[in-house]
Formats: C-alpha cells, sequence, structure tokens
C-alpha cells in the first residue's frame, strides 16, 4: 500500500515537470534585436502602433525591433485579415463580435501573440505590451521616463482580453480651467 502511494506520487511529479517543461515563457533580453512578425496589409494606425513600440523597445530594453511579414518573437494580427494569427494556435474565439478589442497571450513555443478583433483593437494590444513594459502613456505630457530593463518576461500562461467599458475613447482636455 505504501509502495502504490509513493508510486502515485512520483507519477504526478512527473506529470507536472513534463506538461511544465512543454511551455516556454516569453522573454526578452537587453541589448538583443526583437523580430516582431506582422502582414503588409494591416492598417495604418497598427503600423503606428507599432511603430511606437519599436521605439519603447529601444528605451527600455535598448532593444532593437525588426519587422518581418512572416517570422517573430511578436505576432501580430488582427482577426479575419492576419493568417498569422490563425497559425499561432490560440483560441481567440472571445474577441469575435467585440469592437476594439484585443488579446495578448503567451503560445506554447513561447511567442507572444496580439490578436485583435479589428485594426483599433490590434493597435491597443500593441500599446499594452509598452505598458506592461513600464511605458507610460502620459510619458511625453508628464515627464514620465520609463525605467531600463535587463530582462522582460511574461509566463508562458499569460492571457489577457481587453476591450473598451464604452463606445467612445477619447481624451477630453479640460478647455474651461486651463491652469489645471
Amino acid at each position: 500500500m505504501r509502495n502504490r502511494i509513493l508510486f502515485s506520487f512520483l507519477a504526478w511529479v512527473a506529470v507536472i515537470v513534463s506538461v511544465q517543461g512543454k511551455q516556454k515563457d516569453f522573454v526578452l533580453q537587453s541589448g538583443r534585436p526583437v523580430a516582431i512578425a506582422c502582414s503588409g496589409s494591416e492598417a495604418p494606425v497598427v503600423r503606428t502602433s507599432l511603430d511606437l513600440l519599436s521605439r519603447d523597445l529601444q528605451t527600455v530594453l535598448s532593444a532593437t525591433a525588426h519587422i518581418d511579414t512572416n517570422t517573430g518573437n511578436i505576432l501580430v494580427g488582427t482577426i479575419g485579415q492576419s493568417k498569422l494569427i490563425e497559425q499561432a494556435g490560440i483560441d481567440i474565439s472571445a474577441l469575435k463580435n467585440k469592437k476594439q478589442a484585443f488579446m495578448l497571450a503567451v503560445s506554447e513555443d513561447g511567442k507572444l501573440v496580439v490578436a485583435g478583433s479589428d485594426s483599433h483593437g490590434t493597435a491597443y494590444g500593441i500599446l499594452e505590451i509598452s505598458r506592461l513594459l513600464g511605458v507610460s502613456p502620459w510619458e511625453w505630457w508628464a515627464d514620465v521616463t520609463p525605467e531600463k530593463k535587463e530582462m522582460f518576461r511574461l509566463s508562458s500562461n499569460f492571457r489577457e482580453l481587453q476591450s473598451p467599458s464604452v463606445e467612445y475613447r477619447g481624451i477630453f482636455i479640460n478647455d474651461e480651467d486651463w491652469g489645471l
């Protein structure tokens, strides 16, 4: 009886270790280039957000970003338009019929997948990576300088889904009391 319990325990440990060993974390290292895969047919707003992310990667990790159409550490795409997202092997059904929604998820092979329900959702997903890196959206206006990092890591089970809680996003600058 005692041997059976010991054998069962060791079998469970072996299963857990083998399952954990198959999935990789998403890791970016300081000074190492970052390859971003993105279809050439993505909307200009997606390209603009990729340029912002490239700048943020340079600022935080001293890493140069290269945008490719086929391969990369980061896979970017809009559902229904990007084959990269379909081939990434993540469940994107939660994005269907949503407006400006995005999902960030680490794939089994350790790549970060950014899937948007539409082009604006994809852009918001890309900018969420900048936020996770520690870059404030108010960097320019409020002089919030991001800290340098040696490494950026997301665990293999990382998954984030966001969609707006209001129909129209925007910023209102208080023009009534300009001194605030």
